[in-house]
This record gives structure tokens, sequence and C-alpha cells, in this order.
């Protein structure tokens, strides 16, 4: 199985990349493999995860305060479609607008 980005998770994932860059390079590097990993974990067991709404499943980050909220491709088979990656903190209004877009 493979996944690939929406283009609105992609910005939130190089923003969140900036953020914790900005703290240290070595902190950016944490939360990319933290990423990494937790989307190993996703793509092995997807089923494993917590159900959202439209579809969606979702995963928090082991060592960050954020989650991947992804779903089945609509563009390719036996693939994962991201389509969030935001702090844990976002209110409603973010969720609305994120479930809005499909």
């Amino acid at each position: 199985m493979n996944w690939h980005f929406e283009d609105e998770a992609l910005a939130e994932y190089e923003e969140a990349i900036t953020y914790h860059g900005n703290i240290s390079k070595l902190t950016g590097l944490g939360f990319i493999a933290d990423f990494e990993a937790t989307m190993a974990r996703i793509l092995s067991h997807p089923e494993a995860n917590l159900s959202g709404r439209r579809g969606t499943r979702r995963r928090h980050l082991k060592n960050h305060s954020y989650i991947i909220v992804f779903r089945p491709s609509t563009i390719q088979t036996h693939s994962l479609a991201v389509v969030a990656v935001a702090h844990d903190r976002r209110g409603d209004e973010y969720w609305d607008a994120v479930f809005a877009r499909f």
C-alpha cells in the first residue's frame, strides 16, 4: 500500500516542519521521523486507527501533538490520501473546513 498528500495536507506538513525546524534542526528532524514512523504504522494496519468523519481515520503522532487524518484514495486503489496534518488542539471550525473539502 502507498500513500500521498492532498494539497492542503502537504502544506500543513510543510508548515509543521518549518515550525519545528525553527525551534532547532534536531526538533525539525524529530518531527519528520515521528511523522514517517506514524505513516508506517498506518500503512501496516490502516483499519486499526480511530474512525473519523466522512470515511476518514486518524492517528496521533507518538511524540508530537499532531494528528494525521487519512482516507482511501479516490485516485488510486490500494492507496491512502492524507487529508490533514494538524495540531491536536485545532478547533471545530478548522475540522469543519477540512471535511468540507470532500
